[in-house]
């Protein structure tokens, strides 16, 4: 699903990941991310973004939850849905 957003990525463990980030989806689904400082569409830390990026939980689910806040009325629902795939996350290693 296409989506062009900016994401504000808090990280405390590796603040030079923190700041605002745009995301861009295609119609082929390639994504492209560059900083920028374009206002932010949506804040959230970087294990939330980790989380909705794993497939595990969406991130209207994460929204709800309090570990996402939406600046652009549409973006989270948008956003959620893009972050969507079949796939759930698994760990096949036996430790």
């Amino acid at each position: 699903m296409p989506l062009d957003v900016v994401l504000e990525v808090d990280d405390e463990l590796c603040p030079w990941n923190a700041g605002r980030w745009q995301l861009v989806v295609g119609p082929d689904g390639r994504a492209v991310v560059t900083r920028t400082d374009a206002p932010a569409d949506l804040a959230l830390d970087v294990s939330a973004l980790g989380t909705a990026f794993l497939g595990g939980t969406r991130l209207t689910t994460l929204a709800a939850a309090g570990r996402v806040r939406e600046s652009t009325p549409g973006a989270l629902a948008r956003a959620s849905l893009a972050f969507l795939h079949d796939d759930e996350p698994a760990c096949l290693e036996m430790f």
